[in-house]
């Protein structure tokens, strides 16, 4: 079993590569909650990047670019665990 911080890390990354907004909008709040930083999240945003070789940059800067008001808790997510 993983840790519920790894658990959102990996699905963060995954939601990318699907290109599911809610699901990353669901677990960057996860993430977050389960005890990650910002700065994680942006490493795991990065390592996604380059093994993507950047083809879900655009869209993902779209999607949590309003990442200061996902700290405050004023974006909902649809997507259920």
């Amino acid at each position: 079993m993983i840790d519920e911080k790894t658990y959102q890390f990996i699905c963060f990354a995954l939601s990318i590569k699907a290109r599911s907004k809610p699901c990353v909008l669901k677990h960057f709040k996860g993430a977050l909650e389960a005890g990650a930083t910002v700065k994680e999240l942006s490493y795991i945003f990065a390592l996604v990047m380059r093994e993507a070789a950047g083809a879900d940059d655009c869209w993902t800067h779209d999607v949590i670019g309003d990442w200061k008001e996902i700290l405050k808790g004023n974006i909902s997510c649809s997507c259920q665990k």
